[in-house]
């Protein structure tokens, strides 16, 4: 190999590193706060790390990823929209508020965001928040919820995630939610990725505010895999 050739493989080798860490590098390190443009930061937030930045559309894809110890708590809700998910956090937050089998107050382990699953039928949500996993290294010590509030791993990967941040005058209404899904439906994704539709996170719908905060700053997410 001659010394130019060399040169050049050396170049295209650093910038295939170079594409291949930012599309799978680790997440940062718990805690982590919320993602640019939520307010306000009250709580932990999930960690990911932002392999494209937003679009014309304002749709971005992230890489999600979570460390061992991650543990989610899951609640469910039944009926329409806004009483299937405020049922769903209700009992999340109740368990957090001494509801599991300590009888012991964690609020202070909550952490952002409530990612909603919608039903795809019948009239369940599936509200998930995972127990911060800097307040509690080892799993095992975290207090087991009541049921039908249940713990799980079902978020130990969710892996690569279409974003579309949108906000709304008080909680968003479902039409807020479908109509933020519609957009990265109808984005251009970049050259390499779409919209993994199999997925349970495709959609979700994301909350990071409190209860009685006027202003909301949500998300709804597709899970997205390279093609």
């Amino acid at each position: 190999m001659t010394l130019k050739h060399a040169k050049v493989t050396a170049i295209l080798s650093i910038l295939f590193l170079s594409s291949s860490s930012s599309a799978f590098a680790a997440p940062p390190t718990p805690p982590c706060n919320s993602p640019a443009g939520i307010v306000p930061v009250l709580n932990e937030s999930l960690c990911f790390t932002e392999v494209v930045p937003k679009n014309p559309s304002g749709v971005s894809i992230r890489q999600y990823g979570f460390p061992i110890n991650a543990t989610f708590v899951t609640g469910v809700g039944s009926g329409p929209f806004i009483n299937g998910v405020q049922g769903g956090i209700a009992s999340v937050l109740t368990y957090f508020s001494g509801a599991n089998d300590e009888q012991r107050n964690i609020l202070s382990a909550r952490t952002t965001p409530f990612a909603v699953i919608p039903p795809r039928s019948g009239a369940t949500y599936v509200v998930n928040m995972q127990v911060s996993p800097s307040q509690f290294p080892d799993d095992f010590l975290i207090p087991r919820p009541n049921p039908p509030v249940r713990m799980s791993r079902v978020a130990d990967n969710i892996g690569l995630i279409a974003v579309f941040q949108f906000n709304t005058t008080g909680f968003p209404y479902l039409e807020n939610c479908q109509e933020a899904c519609g957009v990265i439906q109808n984005s251009t994704l970049p050259s390499g990725y779409a919209i993994n539709t199999t997925s349970a996170w495709s959609p979700t719908y994301v909350f990071y505010n409190g209860q009685n905060d006027a202003n909301y700053t949500s998300e709804c997410w597709m899970a997205v895999m390279e093609v």
